[in-house]
């Protein structure tokens, strides 16, 4: 568990360099959390969202901070019990019956369609991967801080070095990427076994 002061203490101890100002060095650790996020998928990252049918709904916009969708239910009452849809290709959902409560939906741009509608009084539940925030204050923590800042520090530590022509980046990098396997396997490893959604870091940053 780290602040954004905890990376940076860590980031300018292995940099070792005085000309990398506070600015920067945030800049280039959140350069590494959007590079993260592009890649790995972890419990903390996973969000739901409930929309309420307000008369009947044929569709639904995706969230702001969606990265990848996971699973979408929905159901026709408050008592029903909710239905996982099938993902398809709009092209294929088009041809199925337009009556009766959806099965299916297909993603187009930053909308959900559904083939059927969810009468007034349904839902959708959406379950998917969402962004990660920026750290900007040095006491934010965000999802990678909290369970992986290793990943955060070294990631940084990669766009520092290729700033400075500094002859450890291609180390650096590699540490990142080892780093990055490492709990992409911890995470398979956790999922296959029902652990806890909490990663814990896996090098110490001493």
């Amino acid at each position: 568990m780290s602040t954004l002061q905890d990376i940076l203490s860590d980031f300018n101890g292995e940099l070792n360099r005085d000309d990398c100002p506070q600015e920067r060095a945030i800049a280039f650790v959140n350069r590494a959390v959007m590079r993260v996020q592009r890649t790995l998928r972890v419990p903390s990252m996973e969000r739901s969202r409930l929309i309420l049918a307000q008369g009947e709904m044929t569709y639904v916009t995706v969230p702001d901070d969606l990265l990848e969708m996971i699973d979408v239910f929905s159901s026709t009452t408050c008592q029903d019990r909710s239905r996982p849809l099938d993902r398809k290709a709009f092209r294929q959902i088009v041809e199925l019956p337009k009556l009766g409560a959806p099965s299916a939906y297909a993603r187009v741009g930053s909308t959900l369609h559904f083939r059927g509608a969810i009468p007034n009084g349904g839902s959708v539940l959406l379950h998917y991967y969402g962004s990660v925030d920026r750290l900007q204050d040095l006491s934010d923590t965000n999802a990678f801080s909290l369970s992986c800042p290793d990943l955060l520090t070294y990631g940084a530590l990669k766009y520092a070095g290729l700033w400075c022509d500094h002859p450890s980046t291609q180390t650096w990098e590699d540490t990142f990427v080892g780093i990055l396997g490492d709990v992409q396997g911890q995470t398979i490893a956790m999922e296959n076994s029902g652990g806890p959604s909490a990663i814990q870091p896996l090098y110490p940053l001493d």
